[in-house]
């Protein structure tokens, strides 16, 4: 939907004309700005009708969006059904997005039969359509059908477009050599691009790694760190494992103090860089995980 449009107020007046004439890519944008208040009034509910009507003219763009508005129940009564039939629209008209959406709905049954072999299907063509997140599903359909070697090459695909939960599957496939050669250095280095990530599961294995001193030197303090970071998440066993090396002899309290006397320091500056990286969807979720991730690659480039 529509975020940080910068127009002027002739061209939403522009937008405005087009749309009144039946123009859908004009209707389906003036629908965003509806959506998102830019420019007009916020009004869900007339940024549905305009997307509506963009879409029964053919938009994919704009059946995406009516599709969204029926699962979110946005200016119109949430009804799965029709968010389905506009995804399968969308997916018709040739949207990689909606293909993958559909997808979705197929594997997991909902409002539809299951079907995982449909739902590889739609993931295979929102893949040939440019969508590589779609990488993603098609890997787990893969692995659910006992294929390693494909699911690890969609897994890497997927890790390499920035999924963080691709990037935690792909360094469990190296560390246990499935559908490729076992390898542990890979599979740190993707435990610490996926923590870069935000992924709560890969804070958790790295962890049990420095807690043990498994393929890295045993650190106590940073088994902490991302059991803590990974606890703060909702992760219960990382949890019950930050209690281990408290008993193990770290000072979790100081530790935190110290952490938290450098953050205050470095707030500011954290928080320009914030501000600059905002437009690239940088989650403030991340950050613990990306300190670490850029630490670690600090690390190994002087050594």
């Amino acid at each position: 939907m529509a975020e940080n449009y910068n127009l002027t107020d002739e061209q939403v007046m522009s937008i405005r004309s087009s749309a009144l004439k039946g123009d859908p890519e004009a209707q389906n944008y003036l629908g965003m700005l509806y959506f998102g208040g830019v420019k007009v009034g916020k009004d869900v509910k007339r940024a549905f009708e305009l997307f509506k009507q963009a879409a029964e003219a053919g938009n994919a763009e704009a059946a995406i969006n009516v599709a969204d508005c029926y699962e979110n129940g946005d200016g119109v009564d949430q009804d799965y059904q029709e968010a389905f039939n506009w995804y399968k629209k969308a997916a018709d008209l040739g949207s990689p997005e909606a293909q993958a959406s559909v997808g979705l709905f197929y594997e997991f049954g909902h409002v539809v039969e299951k079907n995982k072999e449909r739902a590889a299907l739609m993931y295979r063509m929102a893949v040939e359509g440019g969508n590589t997140a779609a990488n993603y599903h098609l890997a787990r359909y893969y692995r659910s059908e006992g294929d390693s070697d494909n699911a690890f090459k969609c897994f890497l695909a997927a890790a390499n477009a920035g999924i963080g939960e691709a990037q935690y599957e792909v360094a469990r496939y190296f560390e246990n050599g499935w559908g490729t050669e076992k390898d542990d250095a890979q599979a740190i280095q993707w435990y610490v691009k996926a923590i870069g990530s935000g992924n709560q599961e890969a804070e958790f294995e790295l962890g049990n790694r420095y807690f043990e001193g498994r393929g890295v030197d045993k650190d106590l303090e940073m088994a902490t760190r991302l059991f803590a970071a990974a606890a703060q998440q909702g992760h219960i066993q990382a949890a019950i494992n930050l209690g281990k090396c408290q008993d193990a002899g770290v000072d979790f309290e100081k530790m935190m103090a110290d952490e938290e006397k450098e953050q205050a320091e470095a707030k500011a500056n954290a928080q320009k860089k914030a501000e600059e990286e905002a437009a690239s969807g940088l989650s403030p979720e991340c950050a613990v995980g990306i300190e670490f991730r850029r630490q670690y690659e600090e690390q190994h480039r002087n050594n």
